[in-house]
């Protein structure tokens, strides 16, 4: 029996040490920390000090990622004007990582109001405070429809991080920074998925590389201060152009896509994620003329489409500490590796057989 078992262990000890030998790259990991931050009212509206609020707001925030739990909103709200008469609140989750606290009747107009949150985060209370001004009455008229824009990027990288962007991705820029624009995904079925929502610009995933949804389209609608929604815009694949990237140095703002702060807009050739592939480079092919951007755009595969439940993208906010993993893909002396598990088999074989007759 222990024969047996060292004749089990010793091909893969083998392997290792042949790998080693061949110049094979092993995967090699690195750990990095994002530590989260304390709970505020940021990224929602109203903003701090905001002025001119309709007294008809339904006000939203997200979730702070220090303080996130499966359901409910976490936290204790209080909602009261300057002279201490306090307005009663209903929180409420929307949006998947979002609240909304809904007064229970309509603000007083040009009045000064703050927002209290307490958050309990690692044993310890944490409080902030904002504060806003109402303006002459309620909003009046429907909010106009969004004027979304949509670009495709792929990273075209040997060595990755799970700390960096996804090595392929959409972003969808809303044009004005304090857009606040649900955006729900369209399955190749027509089926609308779950909203969320995002303020200037958001990142998802309808380029159709690699993107694990048969997701083809989205669905956008302007939010209102006082929680009514736009008529709907929708883009699919094809209104935006894919661009190939060589820096993880990539942003989703307002304006579009950027590579190292720039806006990347116009840098590729404009061809769409389901166009054929490009020509084949020669060794006429000019260099990019931008840094970090590759104007040629890859062959697209098509998005998964079995008909099976598509799972939907992974827009969970960052945990309050992440590690994370980077691994060279390489295929350098492959062939060694593959020949040295070869021989060890027939090796391994060869003992086992022996070993029968071994009294």
């Amino acid at each position: 029996m222990r024969m047996r078992s060292i004749y089990r262990v010793v091909p893969v000890a083998g392997a290792v040490l042949l790998a080693s030998w061949a110049g094979v790259d092993l995967p090699t990991a690195h750990a990095c920390s994002r530590p989260a931050p304390e709970p505020d009212f940021g990224g929602g509206e109203p903003a701090d000090n905001a002025t001119d609020v309709p007294t008809d707001v339904v006000l939203y925030y997200p979730i702070p990622i220090a303080a996130l739990v499966d359901d409910g909103v976490p936290g204790m709200f209080t909602l009261a004007a300057m002279d201490s008469v306090e307005v009663a609140v209903t929180a409420r989750r929307v949006h998947y990582w979002n609240y909304e606290l809904v007064p229970a009747e309509a603000l007083a107009p040009n009045t000064a109001y703050e927002l209290t949150g307490r958050w309990l985060v690692a044993g310890a209370m944490v409080t902030k405070t904002l504060r806003f001004t109402t303006g002459a009455g309620p909003l009046e008229g429907a909010p106009a429809m969004p004027d979304a824009m949509l670009e495709h990027y792929q990273l075209t990288l040997e060595l990755f991080s799970s700390c960096d962007p996804q090595p392929s991705g959409s972003c969808l820029s809303f044009g004005d920074g304090d857009a606040m624009v649900e955006y729900a995904h369209v399955d190749e079925f027509g089926q609308v998925h779950e909203p969320y929502l995002g303020r200037g610009s958001a990142m998802t995933n309808l380029s159709g590389i690699d993107q694990g949804t048969n997701f083809d389209c989205v669905k956008l609608r302007t939010r209102a201060m006082n929680g009514t929604y736009s008529e709907p815009q929708t883009l699919c694949r094809a209104d935006g152009s894919l661009t190939q990237l060589t820096s993880t140095d990539l942003g989703c703002a307002p304006e579009g896509l950027t590579s190292a702060g720039v806006p990347v807009g116009g840098m590729g050739t404009g061809e769409t994620a389901e166009d054929d592939a490009p020509p084949v480079a020669n060794e006429d092919t000019p260099e990019p003329p931008h840094e970090g951007v590759i104007e040629t755009p890859p062959r697209v595969d098509d998005a998964a489409g079995d008909g099976s439940e598509a799972s939907e993208p992974d827009a969970t906010p960052a945990a309050s500490s992440a590690s994370c993993s980077a691994v060279r893909s390489t295929g350098r002396a492959s062939w060694a590796l593959s020949f040295a598990l070869v021989g060890l088999a027939y090796l391994r074989r060869r003992w086992a057989r022996s070993s029968r007759f071994t009294p």
